[in-house]
């Protein structure tokens, strides 16, 4: 009987642990860095690892749930490209849930924003400049 009990709190534990191992693989991370290599089935980037503060190589697997911003499709990412990606462990395997290109393009430019004029370095348009009256000084 005690053999018994012993077996079934070891199955408890042991299945909590795969729980716990299954939960921590599917973590989502982000990496970001230039691509080496577009296959079919993947990606490979050459990224910085500041834990051995070395460049290395890493694949990133695709799969349906891969969604591509800022490009239309994975014929759109070249090697060269700048690229952000989303992506989880599962079975050891890096799978990306989003590849970002990065194009430059999207930068916010506030002299670029509709209605906006030329800006100084604090945001406020040149010109109207509310500056603090000196005592006696007319604001005209």
């Amino acid at each position: 009987m005690k053999n018994v009990i012993k077996m079934m709190f070891l199955a408890v534990v042991l299945t909590g642990v795969a729980v716990n191992v299954s939960a921590q693989e599917e973590e989502t991370v982000f990496t970001y860095g230039q691509v080496v290599k577009v296959a079919e089935d993947s990606v490979t980037l050459s990224e910085y690892d500041f834990e051995t503060e070395t460049t290395k190589e890493a694949v990133y697997y695709l799969s349906e749930r891969t969604v591509f911003e800022n490009v239309g499709s994975l014929s759109d990412i070249l090697v060269g490209d700048e690229v952000e990606i989303e992506y989880e462990t599962v079975e050891e395997k890096r799978m990306a849930l989003n590849v970002y290109k990065d194009t430059g393009e999207d930068v916010y430019d506030p002299n670029q924003a509709e209605g906006m004029g030329e800006m100084d370095i604090e945001g406020q348009e040149v010109g109207e400049i509310d500056m603090p009256m000196q005592e006696g000084e007319d604001k005209n």
